[in-house]
């Protein structure tokens, strides 16, 4: 579905609303019939004056998984991964297991995620030079 569409249709339960409250505004005696109308047009408008800011928040196509957004991340080993365990990466703790076996990696090393899958990282040890 094309993103100004998946907006417009998110939208549509407060165009509801926003009718329904223009028609029993325009019920009360002494405010005019053009009233809850207009404020429907202006409802609509004001949802496509906003689109241009907000259309990258319904746009998933090009956006990656939220695990996969880890991949490059650098972390710190909570415990030994033998070869798995726990790391910490952007204050989350992750199940983790190292990418090679014969990666050790103990607690407090850094490391870096390479992969992810699900709620497991793949982590190497980042070598100090």
């Amino acid at each position: 579905m094309r993103v100004l569409a998946r907006y417009l249709l998110f939208q549509v339960p407060g165009w509801i609303v926003v009718a329904v409250a223009g028609w029993l505004l325009s019920r009360v005696p002494g405010v005019p019939g053009w009233v809850g109308p207009a404020l429907l047009g202006g409802w609509i408008l004001k949802d496509l004056v906003v689109y241009r800011w907000v259309r990258t928040a319904y746009d998933a196509s090009d956006r990656p998984s939220p695990e996969g957004r880890l991949v490059g991340m650098r972390g710190v080993a909570e415990q030994d991964l033998a070869p798995e365990g726990f790391v910490r990466v952007r204050g989350e703790l992750w199940r983790a297991r190292a990418a090679r076996r014969e990666d050790r990696v103990r607690r407090g090393d850094a490391v870096r995620v390479t992969a992810a899958s699900g709620l497991t990282v793949v982590v190497e040890p980042i070598r100090r030079a």
